[in-house]
């Protein structure tokens, strides 16, 4: 099983390209809204239709626009920095901007591939199985290549599961291997050079149990390591972590979910603890693998963030006494919570209407 990905301005496009090419049966896995307006449709294919991994039906894309111009105003830099949560210690020089600024904060090391194992590890709820998945997924689509995916995280339920699913699809092999000696003998069995990608348990990094369970997975397979973590953390809490992770031998990090924080400042505090930007999670699938990014595109990243800020108004919500006795206002986002939470009020004090009659 491969899969394909098709390229459209519209799904309905899309979708006419995906009958054409595979017929009415075509097992469409995920459709995905770009930043552009664009539609990608995944689609899983059995391997001799697999011709080409990325069909297109967009004109050849330029390359990226800045849409936010650059400043060097100290105030605006501070502003847009401070709004993040970088703390002020983080702050340039007078007249630098802040695409400069980014360039000498950040060392950017996309991941490459390598006949020398991966250990990827992370805590729970970050999105490091997810992670796994989007490289082995880069791996199979983009470069034709089979890597071997070894689960290592027998302490959360599930955890092979769903990683399973997707090395299924993809149709490439996955072990599980709870201790070193398995993951060594693995290791040993291997193809010379076949990439091998290493889904390690979800660990308390502050833990000295779990880092050494970790070290001994690392040291049998002889693997690099490279940190999961999710933006819109806490500076300090973020670069606690970060800083824990490069002690313990990560020479990167990935970071998930930006397409869902607003406040980027986090991303500061991995760079100020030294570990490399090895690439960002900014999908909640896996088709699109790892997003690339550059020092140009994170500061564009951060100012457009800033700059629509006013597009998420905050909104007082007040609480009547009959719904609620523990908090008498809520601070929600405008929009989709806001309308759940107004529902939810009012159901609550219909149904305590209808209880007192």
């Amino acid at each position: 099983m491969r899969l394909k990905i098709f390229r459209a301005p519209s799904a309905g496009e899309a979708l006419s390209e995906v009958r054409v090419e595979l017929g009415d049966d075509a097992l469409i896995l995920s459709t995905v809204t770009q930043a552009d307006g664009t539609i990608e449709m995944t689609v899983a294919m059995e391997d001799e239709d697999a011709a080409d991994a990325v069909v297109s039906l967009l004109p050849a894309p330029d390359l990226l626009e800045d849409h936010v111009s650059d400043t060097n105003d100290d105030d605006a830099v501070r502003a847009l920095l401070g709004w993040h949560g970088v703390p002020d210690r983080c702050f340039p020089a007078s007249g630098t901007s802040v695409g400069t600024h980014v360039a000498e904060s950040f060392t950017i090391c996309p991941l490459e591939r390598s006949e020398q194992p991966l250990l990827v590890l992370g805590g729970a709820g970050v999105g490091k199985t997810l992670s796994v998945a989007r490289m082995a997924t880069d791996l199979v689509v983009r470069h034709g290549v089979r890597p071997l995916v070894i689960s290592a995280d027998g302490k959360r339920a599930g955890a092979l599961e769903q990683l399973a699913s997707y090395t299924r699809i993809l149709g490439i092999p996955l072990v599980a291997a709870h201790d070193a000696r398995t993951v060594l003998r693995l290791i040993r069995h291997r193809r010379s050079d076949q990439p091998v990608l290493i889904d390690a348990c979800a660990v308390d990094v502050f833990s000295d149990g779990d880092m050494a369970l970790v070290e001994d997975i690392r040291h049998a397979a002889g693997a690099r390591m490279v940190a999961v973590m999710a933006a819109g953390g806490d500076f300090m809490e973020t670069f606690d972590r970060a800083s824990a992770y490069a002690m313990s031998g990560a020479e990167g990090c990935l970071v998930n979910r930006v397409d869902q924080a607003r406040r980027l400042g986090s991303l500061f505090a991995v760079a100020e603890a030294g570990l490399s930007l090895a690439g960002l999670g900014d999908a909640p699938g896996v088709a699109q693998g790892i997003g690339s990014i550059d020092a140009a595109g994170l500061a564009g990243i951060l100012q457009e963030r800033y700059h629509r800020r006013s597009e998420l108004p905050v909104q007082r919500v007040i609480v009547p006494d009959s719904v609620s006795t523990i908090a008498k206002t809520r601070v929600a986002r405008a929009g989709s919570t806001f309308d759940v939470l107004t529902r939810h009020m009012r159901a609550q004090q219909a149904a305590r209407e209808m209880a007192a009659c």
